[in-house]
C-alpha cells in the first residue's frame, strides 16, 4: 500500500457505492425497493478497471477483497474523465457479476453509484413503465435511449386487465427509457398513429434531430380507447378485430436538444401495403415486409407480395410477388442483397397445395425477386411454424425459436422442434434441431435478440396451456413462461440461461449500447383465468462473463486478475492508499474513499 506522509494533504473526494438491481418476486417486479449491495454467491473479490472515457485506454486496474473493508484508490490524471467497470469474481477469477459507470469526473465530490448485475441472468430494472404494452416496438436511439411505441393493452382505465370477451386495445402512449438513470418517462408525439405488430427503426440523424420511421402494423377505424384491435381467435390465438385496419406509415422526429417530438405522415404513394401479421425484418441496413393479411380487402386475403423498404425514408421502393401466402412469418436479412422468409405458409396441411417452409428474397438492392429455397435432405425438416422468432447469429446461421404449428391456416399448437439452426449456402438450407420439447417448453410469441458477441438470446413465450399446466381459457393466452435460452455462435449449441423474473410473451428485448439487454412489455395471466394483463415490468439481462474482458482484444488478462507483464508485475496498477492520522491510525479523510466496497 501507499501511505500518505509529511505535510502533503490527501483528500479523497469520490465515494463509489456498489449496488444490486432489484429482484422479481412472485412473478412481478417490485413497485419500490431498498438499495442493497450485490449479493452474488461465491464472489470473494472485485476487480475495478478504470478506462479513459475518450480513448478507452486503460488508466489503471486493481483487485480488492470484498472482506477487506473500505479501500482508497488513487487513479492517475484526475483531469480526464474515466469509465469504471466493476466485476465481482470468485476465487478462480470467474466473473459472476458486472457493472459499468461512464464519464466519471475524478475531480468531483460526492458518491457514484455502480449497478452490478449477475452475469447470465435477468433482474428487474430500476423503474416500471407508466404505460403497459405488448407486441410493441422498443427502438434503440443514437442517444442510448429506447423508445417504446405502440402495442396492445387493456382498455384505458382498467389497470391493464384484458377481458377475453372484449379484446386487446391499442396503447396510444409512447415512453422513453433513459440509460443514465434506468427511468422511463411518457413522451407526447402529437398525431402519432396507434398501432401494434409494426416496425420502427432509426432512419437518420439531422444534427440534434433523430428521425424514426414507423411503418406497417395494425390500427383501428374507430376510437382506440373503445375499439379493440385484437380479439381471441379461432384459427390464430390472436386475430385482428372487425375494426382493425392497416396502420399508415409515419416519420417521428425527436429533437434531442429540446426534448420535443413531432410527426409527419408518409406519402400514401410510397407507404407500405396494409399487412396484418406480416413478416418483418429487424432494424438494419436491409429492410422488408412480406405477406400478412390484407386488411383493406374484403375477406382479408393473404398478401402475396413483399415490400422493399427504403432505409432512409421508411417508404416503399418496390413491391414484388412472393412464392407462398404467409401469415406470422419472419424475414431475416442474410446480407445486403438476400433475405430469408421463414414459416407462415397457410397452405401447410392442405393436400392440393405444395407448401414451402421458407423462401428467399434475392437481388434486394438491384432487381428484387422471390426465389425457391431448397431444404437439404441430409439435414432435418422444418415444421410449418408461425409467430416464431428468427435471428441471424454471429456465425451466419439463422436461429429459429418457438412458434405455433401452421396447418391449413390454423396456428394454435406450439411446435415441438423448439429451437432450430438454419445454415444457408447456395440457396440450400440445412436444418438442425438444437432443443426440442423434451428440454425446452414449446411456445409461440417468444422474443429473441442477437448479442454483441454474436450469440442469440431467446426468452419467454406462450405455451400450450395443457402441457404447461395453465388454464385453457382464452385459447391459453393466459399462459406465459419465463425460461430463456442462449445460442452460442462459437460452438453452434444452445443452453438454458437464467430465466425471466416475470414470465411473459409478446415482449421486446433490445440490445443496449453498453452490451446489456432491456426487456419491456408483454402479456401474462390476469387475476383470473378469463383475463390477461399487459406488463409494465422492465427487466435487464447481463450477457457478459469471464471471456468478455473490457480490455480485449488490445490487452488480455488472466481471469479475475490485473494486467501483468511477462515478469508478472502489474502493468497499470491503481494506487491503493492508506491515510494515517497523527496517532498512526487511519485518517478522517479515508471516510470518503475513492472506492468503497
Amino acid at each position: 500500500m501507499l501511505g500518505g506522509c509529511g505535510d502533503d494533504a490527501f483528500t479523497p473526494t469520490l465515494a463509489y457505492r456498489m449496488l444490486s438491481y432489484p429482484a422479481a418476486a412472485g412473478g412481478a417486479c417490485p413497485p419500490s425497493f431498498a438499495e442493497a449491495p450485490p449479493a452474488l454467491a461465491g464472489a470473494t473479490r472485485a476487480r475495478l478497471t478504470y478506462l479513459d472515457s475518450e480513448t478507452g485506454a486503460l488508466r489503471c486496474d486493481v483487485v480488492l477483497g470484498l472482506d477487506d473493508g473500505a479501500a482508497v484508490i488513487a487513479v492517475p490524471d484526475k483531469t480526464r474523465p474515466v469509465d469504471l467497470v466493476v466485476e465481482y469474481v470468485d476465487d478462480a477469477g470467474e466473473v459472476l457479476g458486472r457493472g459499468t459507470t461512464r464519464g466519471i469526473d475524478l475531480g468531483a465530490t460526492g458518491t457514484v453509484d455502480v449497478r452490478v448485475a449477475a452475469s447470465g441472468a435477468f433482474a428487474c430494472g430500476l423503474d416500471r413503465a407508466a404505460a403497459p404494452r405488448a407486441f410493441h416496438t422498443a427502438t434503440l436511439l443514437p442517444t442510448g435511449e429506447v423508445l417504446l411505441l405502440g402495442g396492445v393493452a387493456g382498455p384505458p382505465g382498467t389497470d391493464a386487465t384484458v377481458d377475453g370477451a372484449t379484446g386487446l386495445f391499442l396503447q396510444t402512449k409512447a415512453e422513453i427509457w433513459s440509460p443514465d438513470t434506468g427511468e422511463l418517462r411518457l413522451v407526447s408525439i402529437p398525431g402519432a398513429v396507434p398501432r401494434a405488430f409494426h416496425q420502427a427503426f432509426v432512419a437518420g440523424v439531422d444534427g440534434d434531430v433523430v428521425r424514426i420511421a414507423v411503418v406497417g402494423g395494425i390500427s383501428v377505424t374507430g376510437d382506440p380507447a373503445t375499439t379493440p384491435a385484437l380479439v381471441v381467435g379461432t384459427d390464430l390465438r390472436l386475430e385482428p378485430s372487425a375494426d382493425a385496419m392497416g396502420a399508415a406509415g409515419e416519420i417521428i422526429s425527436y429533437d434531442t436538444a429540446r426534448r420535443t417530438w413531432s410527426r409527419a405522415a408518409l406519402d400514401a404513394a410510397v407507404d407500405l401495403l396494409p399487412r396484418a401479421f406480416a413478416g418483418q425484418t429487424e432494424p438494419g441496413a436491409t429492410l422488408a415486409a412480406s405477406g400478412g393479411l390484407d386488411l383493406a380487402t374484403a375477406g382479408r386475403p393473404v398478401q402475396l407480395t413483399a415490400d422493399q423498404i427504403d432505409r432512409a425514408s421508411g417508404g416503399r421502393l418496390a413491391t414484388v410477388p412472393v412464392r407462398r401466402p404467409r401469415v406470422g412469418a419472419t424475414v431475416t436479412a442474410l446480407g445486403p442483397d438476400e433475405l430469408l422468409v421463414w414459416g407462415g405458409d397457410v397452405t401447410s396441411g392442405v393436400m392440393t397445395e405444395t407448401p414451402e417452409v421458407g423462401e428467399l428474397l434475392t437481388g434486394w438492392t438491384t432487381t428484387p425477386t422471390a426465389a425457391a429455397l431448397t431444404i437439404d435432405g441430409a439435414g432435418e425438416v422444418g415444421p410449418p411454424r408461425a409467430f416464431h422468432t428468427a435471428t441471424r447469429a454471429g456465425d451466419g446461421a439463422v436461429i429459429v425459436a418457438g412458434g405455433f404449428r401452421m396447418a391449413a391456416g390454423v396456428a394454435l399448437t406450439p411446435v415441438t422442434s423448439v429451437i432450430q439452426r438454419i445454415a444457408i449456402a447456395g440457396g440450400t438450407a440445412t436444418l438442425t434441431t438444437l432443443a426440442d420439447g423434451t428440454v425446452a417448453t414449446a411456445a409461440g410469441y417468444r422474443a429473441a435478440v442477437v448479442l454483441a458477441d454474436g450469440d442469440v438470446l431467446i426468452s419467454g413465450g406462450n405455451p400450450d396451456p395443457v402441457a404447461a399446466g395453465c388454464a385453457p381459457e382464452l385459447q391459453g393466452l393466459g399462459c406465459a413462461i419465463g425460461e430463456a435460452w442462449r445460442y452460442d455462435s462459437a460452438t453452434a449449441t444452445v443452453a438454458a440461461t437464467g430465466g425471466l423474473g416475470v414470465p411473459r410473451y409478446g415482449h421486446q428485448m433490445t440490445m443496449l449500447g453498453d452490451g446489456m439487454v432491456l426487456v419491456t412489455g408483454g402479456l401474462a395471466a390476469g387475476a383470473d383465468a378469463a383475463t390477461l394483463r399487459a406488463l409494465a415490468d422492465v427487466e435487464i439481462y447481463e450477457p457478459r462473463g469471464t471471456a468478455d474482458d473490457p480490455l480485449r482484444p488490445q490487452t488480455v488478462r488472466a481471469p479475475g486478475d490485473v494486467v501483468r507483464g511477462t515478469d508478472g508485475a502489474p502493468q497499470a496498477p491503481c494506487g491503493v492508499v492508506t491515510v494515517y492520522d497523527d496517532d498512526g491510525g487511519v485518517g478522517a479523510d479515508a471516510a470518503a474513499p475513492d472506492a468503497a466496497l
